[in-house]
C-alpha cells in the first residue's frame, strides 16, 4: 500500500549517516525537465583533485514536490527516483559537500539542501545531477546562501578553542603614512589582503563570514591557510575581529582557533595607527611553540603592510605616532 514509509524510511537512512534532517522527504523541476536520468555519481566540483585550488561558498537548493498528494500517491518510478535521491545526497554528505538536509511535513513548504560548491556554475551542476530533479519527479531552484545566525555554528566553534586558555596577549603596533580607509580596506577586502599578505584570500565582511587566508594554494584542501576562519565582528574604519589557526606544522593545534583584534586609529590628517592583538591561547610547551612563531610572523607581516601602502611622506611622523611591539604574559 503506498504510504508515507518508503519517505519515511530513506529520511531515516539520512539520519543514521548524521544528516541533520528536518521530518519527511523533499521536493524540485517540472515537467519540462530533462528525462533522461542524471548519473548518480557527484557533480564535478565535488570530485575535483585535492590539490586543484578551491574556494568553497554556500548554496541552497529548494526542492518542490509535484503534487501535494505526493506522500499518498507516488507512483513506482517516482519512489524509484526519491530512492536515488537519497542516495546521491547521502555521497554527497560523505564527501562534506552536502551539509544540511530537510523538509516539512507540509508539501506546500519547499525541501531544502545546503551545500557548498565553487561557483554558480558547480552548483547548479550538483543540483541538477540529484536523480530525482533530473527525472522531472521534483522542481528545484537554487541560490548563493548566507547564514546570519546558527546554533550549528556556534558549537563547531565551541569546539575549536582551545580547552583551557591564559590570559596572554600579543600586541603588534604600526603606525602607516595611509589613510584610514585604505588601512581598513587592506585587512577587510580579498584585493585588499593579497596586495600585502598572501597570494589569494576569501574575505566575506559580515558577522561569521569567510576570512581564509591562503598562504599555499598548491597545498591540499585543509593546508593552504587559514581556512574555515570567521570574521567575529567590526565596527567599520575602527575595528575588524576574526579567527585564526596556526600553521600545519603545529600538528593538532592547527584545530584550535584563537582570535585576533585589528583596531585602525587615525593619529593624523593621512596618518594611521594599526593595532593588532592576538589573543585566546592555550597553555602548555606546544602553546608556547605557536605564540613564538606568531611574535615573529606578525611582525613581518605588519612590515609588509606598511611597505606596500605607505606613501612617501611629505610630514613628519607624529610625535605620539611610533611603532611599537607588546607581549603580554
Amino acid at each position: 500500500m503506498q504510504n508515507r514509509s518508503f519517505l519515511r524510511s530513506a529520511l531515516a537512512a539520512l539520519l543514521f549517516v548524521g544528516l541533520l534532517s528536518f521530518p519527511g522527504a523533499t521536493l524540485a523541476q517540472d515537467e519540462g525537465a530533462p528525462a533522461d536520468p542524471a548519473p548518480t555519481e557527484s557533480a564535478p566540483a565535488a570530485q575535483a583533485d585535492s590539490n586543484e585550488e578551491k574556494v568553497l561558498y554556500d548554496y541552497a537548493y529548494l526542492l518542490r514536490a509535484p503534487r501535494l498528494t505526493f506522500d499518498e500517491d507516488y507512483t513506482a518510478e517516482e519512489e524509484a527516483k526519491v530512492g536515488e535521491h537519497f542516495q546521491y545526497l547521502v555521497k554527497l554528505y560523505r564527501e562534506g559537500v552536502v551539509q544540511i538536509v530537510g523538509r516539512a511535513d507540509d508539501l506546500a513548504f519547499p525541501g531544502l539542501v545546503i551545500y557548498k560548491a565553487e561557483s554558480d556554475e558547480a552548483a547548479k551542476a550538483i543540483m541538477e545531477n540529484d536523480p530525482a530533479v533530473a527525472a522531472g519527479v521534483f522542481r528545484a531552484e537554487f541560490a548563493r546562501y548566507g547564514f546570519a545566525l546558527s546554533r550549528l555554528a556556534q558549537r563547531e566553534a565551541m569546539s575549536q578553542l582551545p580547552a583551557t586558555t591564559s590570559d596572554r596577549k600579543l600586541v603588534k603596533e604600526v603606525v602607516v603614512n595611509a589613510p584610514v580607509d585604505e588601512l581598513w580596506n587592506a585587512w577587510t577586502t580579498a584585493e585588499g589582503v593579497t596586495s600585502f599578505f598572501a597570494p589569494k584570500a576569501k574575505i566575506e565582511l559580515q558577522v561569521g563570514g569567510a576570512y581564509e587566508v591562503f598562504f599555499d594554494v598548491s597545498a591540499p584542501q585543509g593546508m593552504r591557510g587559514s581556512e574555515e576562519c570567521r570574521v567575529l565582528s567590526f565596527l567599520p574604519r575602527e575595528m575588524l575581529s576574526f579567527e585564526w589557526n596556526a600553521p600545519p606544522s603545529f600538528g593538532k593545534l592547527r584545530g584550535q582557533k584563537t582570535r585576533v583584534v585589528i583596531e585602525f586609529d587615525e593619529v593624523a590628517a593621512g596618518w594611521t595607527r594599526v593595532k593588532l592583538t592576538h589573543l585566546g591561547w592555550g597553555e602548555g610547551d606546544d602553546w608556547d611553540g605557536v605564540y613564538d612563531y606568531f611574535d615573529q610572523a606578525w611582525s613581518g607581516v605588519l612590515a609588509s603592510l606598511k611597505q606596500t601602502l605607505e606613501t612617501p611622506a611629505e610630514t613628519p611622523v607624529p610625535v605620539e605616532a611610533t611603532d611599537s611591539e607588546e607581549a603580554e604574559s
